[in-house]
């Protein structure tokens, strides 16, 4: 099989120089990196989800893998690496980042290495630059969530499987980085799955342009390479069979009719820019159009059935699109307006996604703010009060920060206290609120804290009936605190 090259012919060994200037380079880009993914961290509180994170990390490692298959639907390796990096370095919302933080820096290093092997050092470190500056992948850099570390570990895998494409999968070293690499990301979230299903599309359409002599070697290479990783991810799809089965996977996302269209044409974009990158050379083309197009396909098509189609379940796929990018920058020469159109492009889009990112994902964070709502509850409250949370799932955010107040109120969910269900978002029904009137007997003073966008009218209704409202705070669009204070029932005739 011949190795992948670039327009055809090997590269030739750059002077001495030249490779010291791409070093420093290399080491400027990833200093870059980690600055953007530094700026703004400590910014806010932690969001609710970073604070469930926490929760779980908090539990025994034993104990983990059964809080998430009750609650949870994600697989167990980025609070199990949360747990090892809280009991080393402290729990701070800002040590709590640096995990994903180191994450995001490595990826921009894998980059590199997947450049490197695309097409030379140059090209490395232009597409490691496109990925330290992407700016999805900055912003799930600074989230104390798995995606950094999912993204991580599929550069890896896709620089392993490129390797193993250039060398005719003689490198025993690469097949150990692909078989671990991949099953690493799949423990950590269960959309990289869709990364072997594109893999394994690419594979299909090599093993028809081969000889048919070649063809049962390398299918069997493969094969068992795949056949490895299902055997290191079984235990993560028990986990998931669960966790579906229990009902804790949540469908937020509905699938935006707009995004199927939008998709199609930047597959064919893609799939230009690759042709124009490796024109000698079509099995680079076929990876990265298949690492874009194939995870997102599958995604849209899932999304009919249960909505999960968010950038985040697709992160990764950011990557190749950088690797192509940035090859199309380099190869395409002629004519020169198209190269400066597409880096100016590029650069307004980069420039204007990192300004979005700063100004409403960290500075505009509505799910944030819950140092403001402890710190407002917790000078104002009485012993005695009742504290309400809905929704429950907020309710781990909140007690964070509240902890360094010791404030001594009973914390209640409703419908459903935190933890006690079968899912974190238990849904809102009229019957709960006999409930709500059930906890306020005996009661002077109740709080209620609303976190997140569901509509609570029906605790607030009852809330309202039995009380007057004596304060409330509205601390973010999704974050407001009421104080009730509680009439005395009167009594019987």
């Amino acid at each position: 099989m011949a190795a992948l090259e670039t327009g055809g012919a090997r590269l030739v060994p750059p002077p001495r120089f030249r490779v010291w200037r791409l070093r420093l380079a290399l080491a400027a880009v990833l200093a870059l990196a980690t600055m953007v993914r530094l700026h703004w961290i400590g910014l806010g509180s932690l969001d609710i989800d970073e604070a469930f994170a926490l929760w779980v990390a908090r539990h025994p490692v034993q104990g983990i893998w059964s809080a998430l298959a009750r609650l949870d639907d994600h697989p167990p390796l980025y609070y199990l690496a949360l747990h090892v990096w809280v009991r080393a370095f402290g729990d701070a919302p800002v040590t709590l980042r640096m995990l994903s933080v180191a994450s995001g820096v490595l990826t921009v290093a894998l980059a590199y290495a997947l450049g490197r092997l695309a097409g030379g050092r140059a090209l490395g470190v232009l597409a490691a630059l496109l990925v330290a500056l992407a700016p999805d992948l900055v912003r799930w850099s600074q989230e104390a969530r798995m995606y950094a570390l999912e993204t991580s570990a599929l550069t890896g895998a896709t620089a392993a499987a490129a390797a193993l494409l250039a060398d005719d999968g003689r490198s025993r070293a690469a097949w150990v980085g692909y078989v671990g690499a991949t099953s690493a990301a799949v423990w950590t979230d269960y959309t990289a799955l869709l990364f072997p299903v594109a893999v394994t599309a690419v594979l299909v359409w090599i093993a028809w342009t081969l000889p048919r002599a070649a063809r049962p070697p390398f299918v069997r290479r493969w094969a068992l390479a795949h056949l490895a990783t299902a055997v290191l991810c079984a235990p993560a799809l028990v986990l998931l069979a669960r966790q579906v089965g229990g009902g804790t996977v949540v469908a937020w996302y509905a699938l935006n009719p707009y995004a199927v269209p939008a998709a199609a044409l930047a597959a064919a974009l893609v799939l230009m820019l690759g042709r124009a990158a490796w024109p000698d050379n079509p099995r680079w083309v076929a990876l990265t159009t298949a690492l874009w197009v194939v995870p997102i396909g599958c995604l849209m098509g899932m999304s009919v059935v249960v909505p999960i189609f968010v950038k985040r379940s697709y992160l990764w796929t950011d990557v190749p699109l950088g690797l192509v990018l940035s090859a199309a920058l380099l190869r395409v020469r002629r004519p020169a307006a198209l190269r400066l159109a597409l880096a100016a492009v590029i650069a307004v889009g980069t420039a204007a996604g990192l300004a979005a990112h700063y100004r409403d994902d960290l500075g505009g964070d509505v799910l944030r703010g819950w140092d403001q709502a402890a710190e407002y509850v917790a000078t104002r409250a009485r012993a005695g009060d009742l504290l309400l949370f809905y929704v429950p799932y907020v309710q781990p955010a909140f007690d964070y920060y509240s902890a360094r107040y010791r404030l001594s109120v009973e914390e209640r969910g409703i419908p459903v206290d935190f933890g006690g269900g079968r899912t974190l978002f238990p849904p809102l029904r009229s019957a709960d609120t006999a409930h709500v009137r059930a906890l306020l007997v005996g009661r002077s003073r109740v709080w209620f804290v609303h976190g997140m966008y569901p509509s609570a009218r029906p605790i607030l209704d009852v809330l309202g009936a039995q009380g007057r409202l004596i304060d409330s705070r509205a601390v973010t669009p999704a974050l407001r605190i009421y104080l009730y204070e509680i009439r005395s029932p009167r009594p019987s005739k």
